[in-house]
């Protein structure tokens, strides 16, 4: 009987652990038809809370103003490529035609949305339209009006190229009046912006062609005070008559010696013709002497000083056309300056104006009720399932718990 009673906790054992899965199925099955019980339990009081918090936030957002949006679209003018820019071009161009493209560079220009986003633009509609107290912000506190104009200000560029402006603000009129007022002040600025850089071309001209001019008249100066002291005014004329000349002269040279070799070997080196002909080949000598060592054949050098003479002329000759030719290249781009200093023209066209129109657009009040109405209910639901999950935690594990901190305590 004894050995009986002592087996028996352990086939109850081996059969516990046996059915131990099948119990734990049930378990799973059970906590989920446990979960769908306590959700459809509390159905209406979700139902209940979430109609109340929807229609709240519908009471709310009533009484909240309406918020009306007008677009201004217009298109920038094809801009006309400066004075100064086209010139650059062309020089690129040269360069790259001879290989030297890394050279070149690349031509940047800035978008026309780094206008319409500018602090200035910004600060303007602010101030006329009194802003701040649209968006009930201190006008002290820069950063928060220009977070909430950003949340009511928007431009759009269009695949055509075309630009959209939209602002909105609660008076359907006023909403109209700042898109137009974006696009005049965004001409104004644009205008500013093409005075300075033609201003800033145009003294920059006007700087390097009096430097031209000073260098122009310094080597005009330094080739006349040259030419007259060298008597060397067309080097290429006067050094064709001088090869000519000194070519002829040495010709007759080597005819007379010819002459002279003739006489002496037929008549000998005594005979009157002989020697007649050995004076004309001294005098002849003589005259090459004084031409290369002594000046005055061609000027007032020697024919030995010719291509030092000349070289210098050439040189001096030859930065005075190439300063010229600059001056002459700089003196079009600087009219071209001036005139687009003075030209008033502006850069956007408008292609339709902002109208004021009578659908608001914003807030969506049903829509965003329907939303606080949803998430109300998935909040709640969350809720009950989250306290649901905490209590099972604690039946499971809280005995654990407790055994272990007695566990501690006795040690």
């Amino acid at each position: 009987m004894s050995n009986n009673n002592e087996l028996q906790p352990v086939q109850n054992s081996s059969s516990d652990q046996g059915l131990e899965p099948q119990h734990e199925q049930i378990h799973f099955q059970n906590n989920r038809y446990i979960v769908w019980a306590l959700l459809y339990r509390f159905r209406f009081v979700f139902f209940l809370v979430s109609l109340l918090v929807g229609i709240g936030t519908y009471i709310y957002l009533h009484f909240q103003p309406n918020w009306y949006e007008a677009s201004v679209n217009f298109v920038p003018p094809k801009r006309q490529i400066s004075s100064l820019e086209g010139a650059i071009s062309s020089i690129s161009s040269t360069l790259k035609d001879i290989g030297l493209q890394k050279l070149s560079g690349k031509s940047e220009s800035y978008s026309f949305n780094t206008i319409l986003f500018s602090r200035t633009i910004k600060d303007s509609l602010i101030k006329e339209f009194n802003l701040a107290k649209l968006y009930d912000i201190p006008d002290t506190n820069y950063k928060a009006l220009y977070n909430a104009l950003d949340e009511n200000y928007d431009v759009a560029l269009e695949v055509e190229g075309n630009y959209v402006v939209t602002c909105m603000h609660t008076d359907k009129v006023i909403a109209a009046k700042m898109a137009n007022r974006v696009l005049q002040l965004a001409n104004t600025i644009a205008r500013t912006m093409d005075v300075k850089e033609a201003t800033t071309q145009r003294v920059y001209l006007e700087q390097r062609l009096a430097q031209l001019n000073t260098a122009i008249d310094r080597l005009t100066d330094s080739l006349a005070l040259y030419s007259k002291k060298t008597l060397l005014f067309s080097p290429i004329d006067q050094g064709a008559s001088l090869a000519e000349g000194y070519g002829e002269i040495k010709s007759q040279k080597m005819k007379q010696e010819i002459l002279y070799d003739f006489f002496k070997g037929q008549y000998g080196e005594d005979d009157p013709r002989s020697i007649a002909q050995k004076e004309i080949l001294s005098m002849i000598t003589s005259k090459i002497s004084s031409i290369e060592n002594t000046p005055g054949y061609a000027g007032n050098f020697a024919l030995k000083d010719a291509a030092s003479v000349g070289g210098k002329y050439l040189r001096m000759y030859t930065e005075i056309e190439t300063f010229s030719k600059v001056k002459a290249f700089l003196l079009p781009l600087l009219e071209q300056a001036k005139l687009d200093e003075t030209r008033n023209v502006p850069s956007a066209y408008v292609l339709d104006e902002a109208i004021p129109l009578s659908e608001k657009t914003k807030p969506r009040r049903t829509l965003i009720s329907a939303g606080a109405f949803a998430g109300t209910f998935v909040l709640l639901m969350m809720i009950v399932l989250l306290r649901y999950q905490y209590k099972q935690f604690n039946l499971r594990f809280k005995p654990y718990y407790t055994s272990l901190l007695l566990q501690s305590k006795s040690k």
